[in-house]
């Protein structure tokens, strides 16, 4: 009798297990995993994403910090974009008079976006 729970056990563990895989990565796209919110997650891309070549960094901060937060499995692209900004970030704090903690505070933020890369994007 034991042998049936136990291979019961293993299947439902197995399955569970698949489940919490497969919702971690949920409302995916052409490699693009928009999360339990795909409208508000594509609206804080499109702030992050056309924010950078326009400048206007501290919105795409905010932006990507919510993505991160929310959906870190977005796409690939979401850390390599949160290393330019968190590059330009440094280089704005630089021109206002080099404020050490700030700049500080985004190289550190660069070594954690490239860990979560990893992460997330192994390879």
């Amino acid at each position: 009798m034991r042998a049936p729970i136990l291979i019961f056990a293993l299947i439902l563990n197995g399955v569970l297990l698949s489940q919490i895989v497969t919702a971690q990565r949920i409302n995916c796209e052409n490699d693009w995993c928009w999360g339990n919110e795909p409208r508000k997650a594509k609206e804080k891309y499109a702030l992050f994403a056309d924010g950078l070549p326009l400048g206007d960094f501290k919105r795409s901060e905010v932006a990507f910090d919510w993505l991160v937060g929310n959906v870190p499995q977005l796409n690939k692209d979401l850390y390599i974009k949160g290393e330019w900004l968190c590059e330009a970030l440094i280089e704005y704090e630089k021109r206002q008079g080099e404020n050490q903690v700030t700049i500080e505070k985004y190289n550190n933020k660069i070594q954690e976006i490239k860990k979560l890369r990893d992460k997330y994007f192994p390879g």
